[in-house]
């Protein structure tokens, strides 16, 4: 919804950045076709999501790597210090791109009477986390085409931002999952833990590939996931049938490797609701192989995630025996997922 309060033009952003400054009570526009400048690197879904802001707001544009004074321009850059453009947008006093996935966005025509817009990112990821906050500025324009006249300074506090399909029962269907990565992420969630317990390929299966028709899904999800930055993680289930024998390990490796060549980019194995309490270091030790031997040596891959036989305080296996030799063995950069005191379901 359009936000005015008196002549003030505002915008609602959620979620509420942390810092917001607005610069005019009139807001701003952009006049004639607009200048887009693209520097450093960026995320494969970065421009096709500004491009389809643009495309939505009917405003015309062009791309080139460098800010025209003739023309209103949108620069964004992950690279603060790349030119005089970005140090102006990246705000010296400001020490928010130090962190990951931050951002500071500034819109005005004090300088250009045409219009400005800067997004600089502390990372790839950040940029494209202001692109989606220029979405929400750009959709409660006035209706003679005024938006809020800003500074945003923003960072997330949370890093891992979405949902795990981990439960017992019918799992969600494929169309329900595509749709759910593509609404969320328009709110900056990034993951995506794909464990539903009735896949019969993540659990009681697991040593089996997807035959064709379900591998497709799985592409398309993987797919899904890049286009709207999202990390589409696929897990796996061993259970009460893993004897971590060689046939074990490499029956996983064969099935990682099928989910790679789908476009998967981040897996997980999960001993959650297992008995197996007193081998907390074996599972380690095993997770760690397959950390060393397939994601290191892929080169892009990201962490893997876990989830130990024990994953709350309430209740598990006995800490000592199996918890803490779990995780003194296990590698610094697997994350290790935990509920807290206690898991309702």
């Amino acid at each position: 919804t359009i936000t005015k309060e008196g002549e003030i033009v505002k915008a609602n952003i959620y979620p509420v950045p942390q810092d917001l400054k607005y610069s005019s009570e009139e807001g701003m526009s952009l006049e004639g076709e607009v200048n887009v400048v693209v520097h450093g690197t960026q995320e494969e879904a970065t421009l096709p999501k500004l491009e389809e802001v643009l495309n939505e707001n009917n405003i015309k544009y062009s791309i080139s790597d460098a800010v025209n004074n003739d023309k209103a321009n949108i620069i964004i850059s992950s690279e603060k210090d790349h030119c005089e453009d970005c140090i102006k947008g990246k705000l010296e006093e400001n020490n928010v791109l130090s962190k990951k996935e931050a951002y500071i966005l500034k819109s005005s025509n004090d300088e250009n009477k045409k219009g400005n817009i800067s997004i600089i990112g502390s990372d790839a990821d950040g940029v494209y986390y202001g692109v989606l906050t220029l979405a929400q500025i750009l959709e409660q324009s006035t209706s003679e085409d005024k938006f809020a006249e800003v500074i945003i300074s923003d960072y997330p506090e949370i890093e891992f931002r979405g949902f795990i399909e981990g439960f017992y029962g019918t799992p969600w269907s494929h169309e329900d999952r595509m749709n759910l990565m593509k609404d969320t992420s328009k709110f900056k969630m990034n993951t995506y833990i794909y464990a539903p317990k009735d896949d019969p390929y993540h659990r009681k299966q697991w040593k089996e590939l997807y035959p064709e028709d379900k591998a497709n899904q799985i592409a398309e999800l993987a797919k899904a996931g890049k286009d709207n930055n999202f990390n589409f993680c696929w897990t796996i289930h061993p259970g009460a049938t893993l004897k971590f024998t060689d046939e074990d390990y490499d029956a996983l490796i064969m099935k990682f490797e099928q989910l790679y060549s789908l476009g998967v980019r981040q897996f997980g194995v999960l001993f959650d609701d297992t008995d197996d309490w007193y081998n907390g270091r074996k599972q380690a030790e095993w997770i760690n192989k397959i950390d060393t031997e397939f994601v290191k040596v892929k080169g892009d891959v990201a962490p893997m995630i876990v989830i130990s036989a024990r994953y709350n305080s309430a209740w598990g296996p006995n800490l000592n025996v199996y918890f803490k030799p779990f995780m003194e063995t296990l590698h610094d950069d697997i994350q290790v997922m935990w509920t807290g005191h206690a898991t309702m379901s």
